[in-house]
């Protein structure tokens, strides 16, 4: 009964995130583009969609060995496509994306929302207008989970954090490399994870991290990451013993970033929403 909202590049209607009939489906919303159903152009949207709420159940089968599951599965999924096909956009589109989540609050019980994205610090968050907004949804009643930022090879990586990661009230996530081992012994900042504090304001960022180094989430076959970046796509063969198949390209894909990370804490908050529904942002 929670809904986790995505201001992204959308979502396609990948295997893993639709539902039996009579359960909610993905819902939609389009800031920028104009089709009949689901779409992703990018493929980022997709891939951070798949880390909240993917299924599963393209590796469920009695021939896989290893399932790719999002971390809330049983949450609706409110995908608001506000960036282009190359994965730009406009901080306009973005807070109309903002706006719209807030406006329809109460309609889909949305408790979270998912900014996997940024742009340079140039104001103080006080004044910039994304930061506003996610302020506003705060205000809310929305917990707003935000990417720190992929900057942190720039320079000694110290005050890197991008807008709107540098407002206060959103819990802004860095990206950890856990070296693909289950020990946490070995577990540090990834190197591109961007570190505060904040321009400006000297706003002290992250506020955490969680696992962004080498995620595997829901490809979108024929998208422009997909297309450009087609080495990272799993193929069969890497999930299931499937020997006529095993060389064809899989339903999964592999991506590093702060963008993958932020979805993780999102969909432990959806979780934590759940089980204490009087939970308020602050709170969690």
């Amino acid at each position: 009964g929670v809904a986790v909202a995505v201001v992204d590049t959308g979502a396609v209607a990948h295997q893993d995130l639709l539902r039996p009939k009579g359960s909610p489906q993905v819902i939609e919303v389009e800031v920028v583009g104009r089709e009949t159903g689901l779409a992703d152009y990018y493929g980022h949207g997709t891939h951070v969609a798949g880390v909240i709420n993917g299924s599963g159940s393209a590796s469920s089968d009695k021939l896989s060995f290893r399932t790719f599951k999002g971390l809330a599965p049983g949450a609706q999924l409110i995908s608001i496509r506000a960036l282009y096909p190359d994965g730009t956009g406009y901080t306009s589109d973005i807070i109309s994306g903002i706006d719209w989540a807030i406006k329809f609050k109460a309609n889909y019980n949305i408790r979270v929302l998912n900014l996997s994205l940024g742009h340079p610090v140039y104001e103080s968050y006080t004044t910039d207008p994304m930061c506003r907004a996610v302020r506003k949804a705060y205000d809310n009643g929305i917990l707003v989970v935000v990417a720190a930022g992929n900057d942190g090879g720039v320079g000694s990586g110290f005050g890197t954090i991008t807008s709107p990661g540098n407002e206060p009230s959103a819990v802004t996530v860095g990206a950890m490399d856990d070296a693909n081992t289950v020990t946490t012994t070995d577990d540090v900042l990834a190197w591109y994870s961007s570190k505060g504090p904040a321009l400006i304001d000297y706003v002290v960022k992250p506020d955490l991290v969680a696992p962004g180094t080498w995620i595997v989430s829901l490809r979108a076959a024929g998208s422009y990451l997909d297309t450009n970046y087609h080495s990272l796509a799993l193929k069969v063969g890497e999930y299931k013993n499937d020997a006529a198949n095993a060389t064809r390209d899989g339903a999964y894909y592999v991506l590093s970033g702060t963008s993958m990370a932020a979805p993780m804490v999102a969909a432990t908050a959806a979780l934590m929403v759940q089980k204490d529904p009087s939970l308020n942002p602050g709170t969690v």
